[in-house]
């Protein structure tokens, strides 16, 4: 569901319900629909970031309406920029002002609707803002890149993908969402820079 949906997902069941009829149902289960992303890194636009958690609600009730909760699954892609601090990984944490107002309640929601988390993990956006303190075989994962460690837990990285992905863990664990699994939903690398 793009973000320009979500404010009114979040005002109108009946919205819900006719977004489900009109853009899963008619393909369902002839194609294998397993998730539906609501929204898409809603945390860099204040105004889709109130509506997330409704409008995920929303759309969790119609698809209750047709028996489909146990089988569609409901989440949001989160962006890395949602993260205050991100390295050393086992440091990272949420931007202060998202958690109580938005990752908290987001996360509450998946934690009891959806099997994991989405995450949007672009590599090549850390590298292109630190050059200077990456080594692109690092941000490459190439098996020849030095180790990183991340000195609390003694966790050594060859990839920068890796302490992403480890970072939004362990923001999630800092504050009690340890439960929770992540699934990359993008990541990649530009063909010709951003």
């Amino acid at each position: 569901m793009p973000n320009e949906l979500l404010a009114a997902a979040a005002a109108s069941k009946s919205y819900t319900d006719q977004w489900l009829q009109s853009n899963i149902l008619p393909y369902y289960p002839a194609t294998q629909i397993e998730a539906i992303a609501v929204g898409n890194e809603v945390f860099t636009n204040p105004n889709n970031t109130v509506n997330l958690v409704p409008a995920m609600t929303n759309l969790h009730s119609s698809l209750q309406s047709h028996n489909l909760d146990g089988a569609i699954k409901i989440s949001s892609p989160v962006a890395l920029s949602a993260l205050a601090t991100s390295y050393p990984p086992s440091s990272a944490s949420f931007q202060p002002a998202l958690v109580s107002s938005a990752i908290i309640p987001m996360l509450d929601f998946v934690r009891h609707t959806s099997p994991y988390l989405m995450l949007n993990a672009y590599p090549f956006f850390a590298y292109t803002g630190n050059s200077d303190q990456i080594a692109l075989s690092y941000d490459l994962a190439d098996p020849t890149a030095p180790t990183v460690v991340d000195p609390a837990p003694g966790l050594r990285y060859t990839s920068l993908f890796d302490a992403q992905y480890d970072a939004v863990l362990w923001a999630m664990s800092h504050l009690r969402y340890h439960d929770i699994p992540i699934v990359v939903s993008e990541t990649g690398w530009p063909t010709k820079g951003d």
